[in-house]
């Protein structure tokens, strides 16, 4: 099963062995689907799904059996036995279903002059939808602050009377977490609706879908000579429907926009995140013993085992080498202090969400003042003893899918969402985490080979020590050369050969075995394209600082990630890439003329081309090396003896016999930086670099 985001459909599939075609079913969002049965000697696959019935002769079924076939032209009897045993199977064991079977069947009862089918009968029935999960939604503006920060300074100084740092952990937790739930009782609330509803459907929009309905009811039944008119009817009112919903839309769009865009802009990224995620949950899981799960508290299980598995718990630490003591200091002893926990909750965003205590951002904030010292004398308290309260110890935890097969657990990542005066504890930033490995030899010859292995075989023996493990299917091989004959060997993790690849992905860059960014470059124009596709479909109707905004947040990141890297330097991969921007130009200036400019688009809109932008790109992070504020060996930063033209700080241009080696970060880079201004180049600081650099022209 796959999933379809741009159409928000579950996609059940059952694909040929040679990949030229197949079967498939695509459930809509909002109904529960479940896959019963994929034929294996005939191109059929069967899908089950949860119904709301209103006709009273069919009011015992609970649910439709979907299923989707294919018959050859070829009148294969033993294939049309199969696929009849198949059909026969799936009703006999789902009696109480309603069973709906399509496909081309290549059957003679149609009448193609006609488009009928001949001796058939339907029923219809209405699927049952999933209902929105009613949530509690605080009402902040019509409370009384007042109240509410006297019954905080009152919490405060009982705590504060009644508590030390030699208290228990746990009561003090459960202390304020009781006394902030009674606080916030005092805010009213309401529920959100259970009805599956779009925000911008009005009245109006109601009453002509009810008229809509009407005039088709009329116009099917009609078999006097005055059906065409009927027909004519419902679809002048279909029409205008389309149009006031077009319209109802684009002003729901305009009014979240225009008010809130830039003192609240979450109402608008959450809409637009939301048109963006797919809220069809997680697709059917593979078990450890190869059976397919449906069930949410199945797949819950699977992944919660599938997350519990990659830690470690009882492991014998006898076999971690020691290093010996440590060569740096023994951390002092913390002390917590009232002002900057007091600090810390006065930044924290009212927005976020609760954690598993269920006290809302918003009242910690609100409380600050109250809060810090009960806080300080709990987080020292804590610390003192490395006693952390339970509810601190648990998580909300969501699931995120990374690549790969949907059905395997092991591509799914968990985001664990903790207790939000857990987080203030512990505030800090990590600067870099990275669990992707690389290792690389040049290999002449076989012994060069040996030896690649004999790493391999270290780096197996390294994370039996240090109780970590690799996983051997998700590692890959890439060969980078242009020999005839290369020294082709298998090398192998955990007895299993890695498989060899024409190219691979790395920290989010097509890397190919000859080194070439044709394949990176059409991989980055089709998705800049997709993204700017979604933004076409959804946010057409905005202002144009809108849609150049969101074009600045979803298109142009995509389009220049690690730009310094692969830079293109041939006119093919150029062009792909700028054709993004100026797609995106006629999007934000909604002007799809043929003869329109496009050149004159970004001109009004003050855009730079993309290979500028890459240049200036280029140059910033030479700027960077140059003065070690990256870690970045200079190394091939030779200066140079010249004085003639460009500026004091010239460098050596590498020598390079092959384009690709030309057009690379260092050798083209220097010729960029040997061309600049004097005052650009002794730019004091990174910023005064910046401002004077975009006045620069590269192309």
């Amino acid at each position: 099963m796959k999933s379809s985001p741009e159409l928000d459909y579950e996609v059940y599939r059952r694909d040929r062995s040679d990949s030229c075609g197949g079967v498939a079913i695509g459930v809509g969002p909002g109904l529960d689907g479940k896959l019963l049965l994929t034929a294996d000697d005939c191109e059929a696959i069967f899908v089950q799904i949860d119904l709301n019935i209103k006709q009273n002769r069919i009011n015992k079924s609970e649910s439709l059996t979907v299923g989707a076939a294919y018959r050859p032209t070829d009148n294969n009897e033993s294939y049309m036995t199969c696929l009849c045993n198949c059909m026969q199977k799936v009703v006999n064991s789902n009696k109480k279903s309603i069973v709906w079977i399509g496909g081309d069947l290549n059957l003679p009862d149609i009448e193609w002059s006609s488009l009928t089918i001949v001796g058939h009968q339907y029923t219809y029935i209405k699927p049952k939808r999933r209902k929105p999960v009613r949530r509690k939604i605080y009402l902040w503006n019509k409370a009384d602050m007042d109240v509410i920060h006297h019954e905080g300074n009152k919490m405060m100084e009982e705590f504060v009377e009644k508590y030390d740092t030699s208290s228990s952990v746990s009561d003090m937790w459960d202390t304020i977490e009781t006394k902030l739930s009674q606080i916030l009782d005092l805010v009213p609330s309401k529920f959100t609706s259970n009805r599956f509803n779009q925000p911008w459907v009005t009245r109006k929009i109601k009453q002509l879908s009810r008229r809509k309905q009407r005039a088709y009811n009329k116009a099917r039944s009609c078999r006097r000579k005055h059906k065409h008119r009927l027909w004519a009817i419902y679809s002048d009112i279909k029409k205008k429907m389309q149009k006031a919903c077009k319209a109802a839309y684009n002003s729901y769009i305009n009014n979240i926009i225009c008010p809130d865009l830039n003192a609240n802009p979450k109402r608008f990224w959450s809409h637009v995140s939301s048109k963006r995620c797919d809220n069809n949950g997680v697709a059917p899981l593979r078990g450890p013993l190869g059976a397919t799960y449906t069930g949410s508290k199945d797949k819950a299980n699977i992944l919660n085992d599938q997350f519990c598995s990659v830690f470690t718990k009882n492991e014998d630490t006898s076999g971690i080498p020691d290093h010996g003591p440590s060569p740096f200091p023994p951390i002092q002893h913390i002390e917590v202090s009232t002002n900057g926990v007091i600090k810390l909750l006065k930044k924290i965003n009212p927005h976020k969400a609760t954690g598993p205590d269920n006290i809302p951002a918003r009242l910690l904030k609100e409380l600050a003042d109250s809060l810090g010292p009960m806080l300080t004398i709990l987080y020292q308290a804590s610390l003192d003893s490395g006693i952390l309260p339970d509810v601190w110890k648990l998580a909300i935890v969501a699931r995120v899918f990374k690549k790969g097969d949907r059905n395997k657990p092991a591509n799914y990542r968990p985001i664990s969402l903790t207790s939000i005066c857990y987080c203030i504890s512990v505030d800090s930033h990590v600067s870099l985490f990275a669990d992707d490995s690389v290792i690389y030899r040049v290999i002449n010859n076989t012994d060069d080979a040996t030896q690649l292995q004999n790493d391999l075989d270290a780096l197996q023996e390294w994370e039996r020590k240090w109780l970590m493990e690799f996983h051997p299917e998700k590692c890959q091989l890439l060969r980078i050369t242009k020999r005839h004959k290369p020294v082709n060997s298998t090398y192998f993790i955990h007895d299993h050969p890695l498989e060899a690849v024409p190219s691979a992905k790395y920290l989010g860059v097509e890397f190919t075995d000859n080194l070439s960014w044709n394949r990176h470059a059409d991989c980055t124009s089709k998705k800049g394209m997709k993204s700017l596709g979604f933004l076409r479909r959804n946010l057409s109707c905005c202002p144009r600082d809108v849609k150049t905004r969101c074009y600045n947040t979803f298109v142009r990141p995509v389009v220049e990630y690690a730009s310094c890297v692969w830079n293109p330097t041939t006119k093919r991969n150029i062009t792909k890439v700028e054709s993004v921007q100026r797609s995106a130009a006629r999007y934000i200036m909604n002007d799809y003329s043929r003869e329109s400019s496009v050149t004159s688009m970004l001109n009004d809109l003050g855009w730079e081309s993309l290979q500028q932008r890459r240049a200036i790109s280029k140059a910033t992070m030479m700027y960077r090396i140059i003065n070690h504020l990256i870690d970045i060996p200079d190394s091939q930063l030779i200066p140079s003896n010249t004085t003639t033209r460009g500026n004091s700080q010239r460098f050596h241009v590498p020598f390079s016999c092959t384009a690709l080696l030309q057009g690379s970060f260092f050798p083209d880079t220097i010729r960029q930086w040997n061309a600049l201004p004097q005052e650009v180049v002794e730019s004091p600081t990174l910023d005064v670099f910046k401002s004077r650099v975009c006045g620069v022209s590269f192309t």
